[in-house]
């Protein structure tokens, strides 16, 4: 980065990662780090069903560069950088998995003129934010049609979308519509068929959209949990803090959708016959045995009713993983980096009891400075995105087996009491 001699490039320099840390590179630019001061990348969100959640990136340059808004911008690690990162990492993740960091759609530029020195903010969006500036479209959905296509139809052959790569998980298992959809906004289209029945629709680093069934997360997350290491509270910047946010009175649960046999089922849980009542009708689709509405209206019961205790967001020096001399640290920092918005991850027994568990990653905020690189990940109990009690995380390194949390004496982010 520009500051060179600040922390940043002195840990690098330490652990062997010698070669240049980044690049911002648009359709007519490329800056490294020596024009880069500052990247600022985004994401997901906060909620357990999110539907399309578009990723962002701010990053300040001391560059002159005269280009155009809706062009397209990546910002990734160089290669040589990347492949020494994963080195460190110790094989936990292939360079090719954390180089790209966003990709998306340049959009506001403000430029300061400081006397000679030209720095330009750029603030960029990836491809899909542009979907809610879209009008009607002019097509009509048959009864019959998988949801993925539905959502691939609407987002994949937009005109006004050309820098959209679609990869769409064929191992997933799909309902489909059970009744015909006409035309209409893409907005409506879009929420009906992923926010409306739990499909997470993602936008990836590499500038992908991925879209998930909540029973494959389900089935993904599952086997994910032996290939992880659980997050142990020595790897964080700060304390966290945790809370039952629940404050108002829960409502019943209502939902109605067509059983593969052609029956209406119809589902409610929660209350009692005054309360108020939360409906949900999905009679447009056709269950294929999934379980993925069923699991819906499960964790859709658990979100009003469950007081779990959660962590709102946990920050994580990538830094001092980096630089750890303890291997399960240096495997952490690839793991990490490795993460997409969506993605989950554990907790183990150097946790509050109440806070043990697989979490999903909901939102991931990565930022870089010449003194910093850190990510914030927002995190969801596993019982609020499946309706169900969370898998046990087995502590897979010693911290998480040696430190329950009722015996801990260290300060966070590995610092001595």
């Amino acid at each position: 980065m520009r500051t060179e001699p600040r922390r940043l490039r002195r840990t690098l320099d330490r652990i062997g990662v010698t070669a240049p840390l980044l690049e911002v590179a648009g359709e007519t630019f490329t800056a490294g780090d020596d024009q880069i001061t500052s990247v600022s990348i985004s994401h997901g969100g906060t909620s357990p069903s999110p539907g399309i959640q578009p990723s962002t990136c701010e990053t300040v340059l001391q560059q002159t560069l005269w280009m155009k808004t809706g062009q397209n911008m990546t910002v990734r690690l160089t290669a040589a950088a990347a492949t020494s990162i994963a080195n460190r990492a110790g094989g936990s993740v292939a360079a090719s998995r954390i180089r790209d960091r966003f990709t998306g759609r340049i959009g506001a530029q403000d430029y300061d003129d400081q006397a000679g020195r030209l720095s330009i903010r750029l603030a960029a969006a990836s491809w899909s934010a542009q979907l809610g500036r879209l009008r009607d479209v002019e097509r009509w959905y048959s009864a019959g049609m998988q949801v993925n296509e539905v959502i691939r139809f609407l987002v994949a052959t937009h005109a006004a979308l050309p820098q959209i790569e679609w990869l769409s998980y064929g191992t997933g298992r799909w309902d489909v519509l059970a009744e015909d959809q006409p035309e209409g906004s893409i907005g409506n289209l879009l929420s009906k068929v992923t926010a409306d029945i739990g499909v997470l629709v993602r936008d990836t680093r590499a500038g992908q959209l991925e879209a998930w069934p909540l029973a494959y997360r389900h089935y993904w997350a599952q086997q994910e949990l032996s290939r992880q290491y659980p997050l142990t509270r020595s790897q964080a910047i700060s304390p966290a803090k945790w809370s039952q946010p629940n404050e108002d009175m829960p409502a019943k649960v209502a939902a109605l959708w067509i059983e593969q046999d052609g029956t209406e089922e119809h589902v409610s849980a929660g209350g009692t016959d005054d309360s108020i009542i939360e409906r949900h009708d999905w009679t447009y689709i056709k269950d294929q045995g999934t379980d993925n509405l069923r699991m819906h209206w499960r964790a859709l019961v658990a979100q009003q009713w469950e007081r779990v205790m959660r962590i709102p967001s946990i920050t994580i020096d990538l830094l001092m993983l980096l630089g750890s001399d303890k291997e399960y640290h240096r495997g952490q920092a690839g793991l990490l980096l490795g993460l997409n918005a969506g993605d989950t991850i554990g907790l183990s027994g150097d946790w509050y009891t109440d806070l043990r568990g697989i979490h999903v990653v909901s939102g991931i905020d990565e930022q870089i400075t010449g003194s910093s690189w850190t990510l914030t990940l927002c995190l969801i109990p596993w019982r609020l995105v499946f309706g169900e009690t969370s898998p046990d995380v087995p502590a897979l390194v010693w911290e998480s087996a040696t430190y329950p949390w009722a015996d801990e004496t260290r300060r966070w982010n590995m610092q001595e009491a």
